[in-house]
Order: structure tokens, then C-alpha cells, then sequence
């Protein structure tokens, strides 16, 4: 039943609706969740009321209503592109440590690690004190220095000397200990981009629902 009025009257809220339009929620709950989720995020319509008539919806008109479809449509394809990055890289961090276990039985140094690991006590004292990192050997940050320290005994003592004395290693004698850090940096920062890429998806996804139920043009 529509209020016995002929004007446009502009419409910025369910409340504001019902006013004017008796409309039975209870029959239409999907497209009341979508013109309640409308109007929150700032949309507006505006319906031209006639005694004689249903309500006429005005604006947006379908041109409009259109564009914006077009435009969170392509908004939303971004966005899910962007996850399936962020969640690679997640994914790539989990199995960080896994990959280097596998791929370091390919690298020449680190069978000889292994070689000097259980025949030299003196090379297993030092490899133990600072954590050596040996699954990183294929590691472009951490190869150089696992070679240097396999190859060359001088190297091997400055090192262990430097991780003992340094302020740097005072609470983790971890050589590595940055790598770790980095991983867990990485780890968090995917988990932070993909909720946020998971929430904007979401607003997307309600927003092209919204617009379609005014695509329909009859609203009531």
C-alpha cells in the first residue's frame, strides 16, 4: 500500500523507506539486508510515488546502476588476484624451512659439512655453538658465509668469535636468528593482507548484491 502522495522523495535509509512504502520484509528479507547494507555504506535512491501507481524507482537508473556493477565487478577481480598472491606467499613462507631441508642434499657443501661434521670435533663444536644454518646453503643471503665457514678454519673462528662476543647474538646464538625473523615478518604480513583483502571482498560481494536487487527496478 503506498502513501497517498505524487512526488519524488529521496531515500537514504530503510526508515525512510517505510515511510513512504509498505513493503513486507518478511517475504523480501534478502533484499532487505541488501538495501539496509545500501544505504549504510551511503547510497541513496529516489522513487517517484503516484496514488495511481506502484513507487518508481528513479535513481540510480539502470545506466548508473550499470556502471557501478562494472566497476565493483572489476574492483573485486583485483582484489582476488591480489589474494591468490598474498596466499602463495603464505603459503611459500609456511614451507619455508621444509623446501631448504629438501634442497640443501643437492648442494656439494653440505655434504662436506656433514664430511668434517662427524670426523672433526673441533668443526662440530664450532658448527653447534652458532646454530649453523646448513639448510640455508642454498640460501643466496646465507650461502657465501655456510662456505665460508665449511672451507676456511680462519673464517669459521671469527665467525664463532663474532656470534659469542657480539651484543647482537646476546640472547640468540643463532647465526640465522634474522632468517628466522624474517619468516615469521613474512608470515604475519600475509595473514595481515589477506584478512584485509578478505574483508574488502566481502563488502564488495554485498555491495554487487545490493546493486543488483536495484537492477530489478521494481522494489517493492
Amino acid at each position: 500500500m503506498v502513501v497517498d502522495k505524487n512526488q519524488e522523495k529521496i531515500i537514504s535509509s530503510l526508515e525512510d523507506l517505510n515511510s513512504f512504502v509498505q513493503i513486507d520484509w518478511v517475504k523480501q528479507e534478502a533484499r532487505k539486508q541488501s538495501l539496509t547494507h545500501y544505504f549504510a555504506s551511503g547510497g541513496v535512491i529516489r522513487i517517484q510515488i503516484n496514488s495511481a501507481q506502484e513507487p518508481t524507482l528513479v535513481y540510480p537508473n539502470k545506466n548508473r546502476v550499470k556502471n557501478l556493477l562494472e566497476t565493483k565487478n572489476s574492483l573485486k577481480q583485483n582484489y582476488s588476484q591480489k589474494l591468490n598472491l598474498w596466499q602463495k606467499k603464505l603459503t611459500e613462507a609456511k614451507f619455508f624451512n621444509t623446501m631448504n631441508e629438501l634442497k640443501k642434499f643437492t648442494s656439494p657443501v653440505f655434504w662436506k659439512h656433514i664430511q668434517k661434521y662427524f670426523m672433526d670435533p673441533e668443526y662440530k663444536k664450532h658448527a653447534d655453538s652458532i646454530q649453523l644454518p646448513v639448510a640455508l646453503v642454498n640460501d643466496p643471503r646465507y650461502k657465501p658465509m655456510i662456505q665460508m665457514f665449511v672451507r676456511d678454519p680462519d673464517y669459521r673462528k671469527q665467525l664463532v668469535d663474532t656470534v659469542q662476543e657480539s651484543v647482537v647474538y646476546a640472547n640468540n646464538r643463532k647465526v640465522a636468528q634474522f632468517a628466522e625473523f624474517v619468516q615469521d615478518f613474512r608470515k604475519q604480513e600475509c595473514l595481515r593482507r589477506i584478512k584485509e583483502l578478505d574483508h574488502k571482498i566481502a563488502e564488495l560481494n554485498l555491495d554487487i548484491q545490493a546493486l543488483q536487487e536495484l537492477n530489478k527496478r521494481s522494489l517493492f
